[in-house]
């Protein structure tokens, strides 16, 4: 079993540069990616560049620096992840949703569910 299989991780700015080589990374060891970037185009490529390495992912434009477009993003991915993952796993998979938040000189992965909306701006 991989590190990261039945686990499911938002990804901020993985079109490029260091959230690319995460997503990258993470759907090797078994995630399924969420690509949230602005640039549309580069979000879908990468999209495309994990499911061709085997991986699953899938794109929703996010704008990090505003706030109701991060809400919306989230709302997607739950409704994602409840499409995603079977009822009757979860309970086996403890917390799967993660977040890797790439902003600039700022890297972290903490469960996003534990996430006040305070800590965004920490």
């Amino acid at each position: 079993m991989k590190r990261l299989e039945n686990k499911i991780i938002i990804i901020t700015g993985a079109a490029s540069g260091i959230g690319e080589a995460a997503a990258l990374l993470f759907a090797k060891e078994g995630a399924c990616v969420v690509v949230a970037d602005f640039d549309e185009k580069g979000g879908n490529e990468m999209v495309q560049k994990i499911k061709k390495s085997g991986g699953e992912a899938t794109f929703v434009k996010t704008d990090v620096s505003d706030t109701d477009s991060v809400q919306q993003m989230v709302a997607k991915q739950l409704k994602f992840m409840a499409a995603w993952m079977p009822l009757s796993t979860m309970p086996v998979w403890g917390e799967p949703l993660l977040l890797f938040m790439n902003f600039p000189k700022i890297y972290m992965t903490v469960p996003l569910l534990s996430i006040k909306k305070v800590s965004f701006y920490a």
